[in-house]
């Protein structure tokens, strides 16, 4: 029993035994084991389920049967909330339990031992639908953009009350009060995300007055911060920092290799990280000795050479590193169950690295490495059109802020300085 194999003293088993929920607690240990997960980790998520079933019973459940999601998530708003750690302090340790739980109860959704709560649908549901299909069939705008701009809309729907029922909600938007929402939900006037709020606010209420649930159009109420494209000089990770960084890493472990196999591709390459993450295995062309970069926030698909030593990482890392799993995407986080890594974790990977190799980096990230190889194609005489090419940008002007660090250009361009004449 998979149970025996994680306890192995005869009290622990007798007294999981004992647990009215030991069929499911005995399918969940199968379950990790059969992904991966070491055994003490199964039994932390197991001890910490003692908690969940405790209170199953205190609440009169008495069995798998009866088990519903609802106790489960009266379990999360009740019972976590108020634990406290050993000492009569409040401990992260609630979070802990919560997390086991919430693992737990995918494996019971994944099962179809319990059905989850569906979604109660939102007041202005349809009003919503209309706006995202909206973006996406008129403005062609991608799935991430339209997530974007549904997490910035939600709220203004909310503030105002919003119901499909009546649509004249919509009515009771001014300028004052949407300049108001921009400044509370965009935080710095001129900052990333307030350009985002505002964009994501103008899109909307353009949308509203088209199609008349607006009598005038308040887009042109949302201030425009004024951005300078090419106000900033891009300042990349040197050669030899990045070199000190690569020889820093530890490869004698799983996720020693992984991180060194990230780290070279973004050296080599100077990809985004998000094309890392989904770099996936039949990109890489080992008999055409080339690798391929999907395109990524409206660009083109890059090929480029695969190098030895981009090859040689990869090698080693899906030969010792890499653990079974049945998706396509190289990287797996380096935790059971393995599942792809996703862009977030590719900065923070680097950005972890550069603080352990103890480097002052301008732009920590994965950027810096994106930064360095497009300075380096300029300074060795490459066209900005060629760089353009290898970074995947569709448009020239995306790589025209690179055109500011070409000293010997500048050099060129200029003029002598006035004498001063008696």
């Amino acid at each position: 029993m998979a149970l025996e194999v994680v306890f192995r003293r005869a009290y622990e088993q007798k007294k999981l035994r004992r647990n009215p929920f030991y069929v499911l607690l005995e399918g969940y240990c199968q379950w990790m084991l059969d992904h991966g997960f070491v055994r003490t980790s199964i039994s932390i998520r197991i001890q910490h389920l003692r908690f969940l079933t405790d209170y199953l019973i205190h609440i009169g459940v008495k069995g798998p049967s009866e088990l519903r999601w609802e106790h489960i998530e009266r379990f999360h708003s009740k019972w976590v909330p108020r634990y406290r750690g050993s000492e009569g302090g409040r401990s992260t340790q609630g979070q802990r339990i919560g997390f086991s739980v919430n693992g737990f109860s995918r494996y019971l959704a994944s099962r179809g031992l319990i059905s989850p709560l569906s979604p109660e649908p939102l007041p202005y549901q349809s009003l919503l639908a209309q706006y995202l299909s909206w973006l996406t069939d008129h403005l062609h705008r991608s799935p991430r953009t339209v997530e974007k701009r549904r997490r910035y809309v939600i709220p203004l729907l909310d503030a105002i009350g919003a119901n499909d029922r009546y649509p004249d909600r919509l009515s009771s938007l001014s300028p004052r009060f949407l300049q108001d929402f921009l400044m509370e939900r965009g935080g710095e006037p001129g900052s990333a995300k307030a350009v985002e709020v505002a964009c994501s606010l103008r899109r909307f209420l353009t949308f509203c007055f088209e199609r008349g649930y607006l009598d005038r159009d308040l887009s042109t109420a949302i201030p425009s911060f004024r951005r300078y494209k090419l106000s900033a000089v891009p300042r990349g990770i040197s050669d030899e920092d990045a070199q000190r960084l690569l020889q820093s890493i530890d490869r004698s472990q799983a996720v020693g290799l992984r991180d060194y196999a990230i780290v070279q591709l973004l050296y080599t390459y100077g990809v985004r990280a998000e094309q890392v993450s989904t770099l996936r295995l039949d990109d890489i062309q080992w008999a055409a000795g080339q690798i391929r970069f999907p395109p990524i926030k409206c660009g083109k698909t890059v090929i480029n050479p695969l190098t030895d030593e981009v090859g040689h990482s990869l090698l080693a890392y899906l030969q010792h590193g890499r653990p079974p799993s049945p998706h396509s995407e190289i990287f797996l986080i380096s935790k059971a169950p393995y599942t792809p890594i996703n862009r977030t974790l590719v900065p923070w990977i680097v950005c972890n690295r550069i603080r352990k190799a103890g480097l002052e980096v301008p732009t920590p990230g994965a950027r810096a490495f994106r930064h360095r190889f497009a300075t380096r194609m300029l300074a060795n005489g490459h066209r900005l059109k060629s760089i353009a090419d290898m970074l995947g940008h569709r448009n020239i002007e995306s790589a025209a802020i690179y055109a500011k660090v070409d000293f010997h250009m500048l050099e060129e361009a200029a003029l002598d300085w006035p004498e001063e004449r008696s």
